[in-house]
């Protein structure tokens, strides 16, 4: 029996998996007859619900900037290499009995090629890039949940200078982490971190595991960072899926956004598509591709694989943009930063103080102390707990 085409994969992922199209859009021939409907999975909790409130859901950064190109005009499309038209893509892009696997395989790989060529004046870009050290892999990715990489950058070379190896970092008073992490926000990353330290030195022997399975049962470590630190630090064949990487696989293989698809689905797509070479390589280009090309509104002019996208060659329409997080003026989350930023200068405060150097009313002040509190980040005398303005509280140790 001849082995399943990569296109014929994709189909079946669709017809598994594809929620009913509602916008009207022009329809690939792989989803032909689709119209099951699916619940859309959450994001793993341990990768983006590691903020100061439990509640905070991660969502993609748009800064919806003016090098944010308008969706597709419906012409077609050459990339400035001289690859294919859009149009002309969608003509030969076609699933069916006859469809020759060596093709497909030649354009996944000449998809794969681009991609790396396109990644290959990025590999330095960041600190972290081209790290051997599975400690510094892990220590960079915690950093980058939900943080910009031009904010990790200088805090990663600082944090790896303070906390040279693992056993540093798990020899550490959490209160000394936490002081260490400033500018980074979502401060429970640094209690998670400094937890998994501890757990890597007396359950690992201070190594960190290359499998993603035991990498997952550390504090704080979700499916895509243990992917991520499989594949970056250890060369494990595994895809590591942000929301991102998820939009590229979608687009490019089903024409359709990735909110139309089960995550389960999502994930056998793109470890189809998995450079088994060079995994990290390929990871790290489409987590770069997601956030400066491939966005929510995507910027395909500059894309690199721009000549094999469905997406494009169909003139999908993107998705609307998630709405991003409530405002921060005056939210909790914007207390409860203040309660730390307070506590890492001062290391022990009253509530009082706290309420008067920080301008916020005591009961909030009282609110976000427990919070933190549950979170491992502070301490609270019984008194603060019960909201006395003299009630102490201190960074947690």
């Amino acid at each position: 029996m001849p082995e399943p085409s990569f296109e014929h994969e994709v189909a079946g992922v669709a017809d598994r998996g594809l929620r009913r199209d509602r916008r009207r859009r022009p329809r690939h021939p792989l989803l032909d007859g689709v119209v099951s409907r699916i619940e859309v999975g959450r994001e793993g909790s341990k990768d983006v619900a590691l903020g100061e409130d439990p509640a905070d859901l991660a969502v993609p950064e748009h800064d919806g900037g003016s090098d944010v190109t308008p969706a597709h005009d419906g012409g077609g499309f050459r990339d400035a290499r001289g690859g294919f038209d859009g149009h002309e893509v969608g003509a030969h892009d076609v699933a069916n009995g006859d469809h020759d696997l060596g093709e497909e395989r030649s354009e996944t790989r000449a998809l794969t090629e681009a991609l790396r060529a396109w990644f290959r004046p990025r590999r330095r870009r960041y600190p972290w890039r081209g790290a051997t050290d599975p400690y510094a892999v892990l220590v960079s990715e915690v950093m980058l949940q939900q943080t910009q990489a031009s904010r990790v950058a200088p805090a990663f070379e600082r944090f790896l200078d303070r906390y040279t190896t693992v056993q540093d970092l798990a020899r550490a008073p959490r209160d000394d982490v936490v002081r260490s992490w400033a500018g980074l926000g979502y401060n429970r990353r640094a209690v998670a971190l400094s937890e998994t330290a501890r757990s890597l030195v007396e359950e690992h022997g201070g190594r960190v595991p290359r499998d993603p399975e035991l990498l997952r049962r550390l504090p704080g470590i979700g499916a895509y960072t243990a992917a991520a630190v499989a594949s970056l630090a250890f060369g494990e064949a595994v895809a590591a899926l942000d929301t991102n990487v998820r939009r590229i696989v979608a687009r490019v293989w089903a024409g359709r956004d990735a909110e139309e698809f089960a995550p389960a689905d999502l994930r056998e797509l793109a470890e189809r598509w998995l450079d088994r070479d060079d995994p990290a390589t390929w990871n790290q280009a489409l987590m770069d591709l997601g956030r400066e090309i491939c966005r929510p509104h995507p910027r395909c002019d500059a894309c690199p694989i721009a000549f094999g996208c469905r997406f494009l060659a169909e003139g999908a329409v993107p998705s609307p943009v998630p709405r991003k997080q409530g405002r921060f003026e005056g939210s909790s989350r914007q207390v409860r930063g203040a309660v730390v930023h307070a506590l890492r200068r001062s290391g022990s405060s009253s509530l009082d103080a706290i309420a008067r150097g920080t301008g916020f009313p005591s009961d909030r002040i009282r609110e976000a102390v427990e919070t933190l509190r549950r979170d491992g980040l502070v301490e609270a005398a019984p008194a603060a707990l019960a909201g006395r303005p003299a009630g102490r509280v201190r960074l947690a140790r």
